[in-house]
């Protein structure tokens, strides 16, 4: 008797297939955690940056100054804001995907707008652009 030691090709191939969806969702799991980290730093870098801006409010009685040789302008980065006396940290402010948090609208004497995006949401906030301003996130 010759018996046909191993595995079939049927069991083969629906082993592969298992092994491969159990990857493919476990690298999605980790995708979607990764874009929540990504947003909770985005909002916590907010949380920051309103401090900033209060302590630079704090010192002039204006947000106007920041605006002084840097973000003088909708869409410049916030990066280049005037605020390192108040926020030293400010010169290396990025999204953590690399791109740039944007003034939109230019600091003046009681106000001043920062927008970003979330990818999927945090802290309350839904997916898609918000904008930072002395009153909070909107």
């Amino acid at each position: 008797m010759n018996k046909n030691k191993g595995f079939s090709m049927i069991s083969v191939v629906l082993t592969s297939l298992i092994f491969l969806l159990v990857i493919f969702f476990g690298l999605r799991i980790i995708g979607s955690e990764r874009a929540k980290a990504r947003d909770a730093q985005r909002v916590a870098d907010m949380a920051r940056l309103q401090v900033g801006f209060l302590m630079l409010y704090n010192r002039t009685a204006s947000y106007a100054a920041a605006a002084q040789n840097g973000c003088d302008q909708a869409g410049k980065p916030v990066r280049v804001c005037n605020l390192a006396q108040d926020f030293p940290e400010v010169k290396n402010f990025k999204d953590p995907r690399g791109g740039e948090y944007t003034m939109s609208k230019v600091p003046d004497a009681n106000s001043y707008e920062i927008s970003f995006e979330l990818e999927v949401g945090a802290t309350g906030l839904s997916k898609g652009k918000h904008t930072l301003t002395p009153a909070g996130i909107k």
